[in-house]
């Protein structure tokens, strides 16, 4: 965006922004599986490395949050986020 002025949407664009908000959304959906994992591991490593994810995961839940206009630009694309969302929380909950 130049001046207020909007950006020209083209394909391209587009498929910049759904991988964008793909790789977002995997980030936040990952387990933790890294920290730690590996035997003896000491637990103050494992105590930086979880501090470490929290905050790169809170990042990530600010970015996606603050580009939310950006990555659902329209009301049919934020139906789809919300329904998604309903059936992995869904999903997630019947797992429990």
């Amino acid at each position: 965006m130049i001046h207020g002025t909007p950006a020209v949407e083209t394909p391209r664009l587009a498929e910049c922004v759904g991988e964008v908000r793909l790789l977002l959304r995997q980030i936040l959906s990952e387990s933790s599986r890294y920290c730690g994992s590996k035997a003896g591991s000491q637990t103050a490593v494992g105590g930086v490395c979880a501090s470490l994810r929290e905050k790169i995961l809170d990042e990530c839940h600010t970015t996606f949050t603050a580009c939310f206009h950006a990555f659902y630009p329209t009301n049919n694309l934020k139906w789809s986020c919300l329904c998604e969302h309903l059936s992995s929380t869904d999903s997630v909950s019947n797992y429990y």
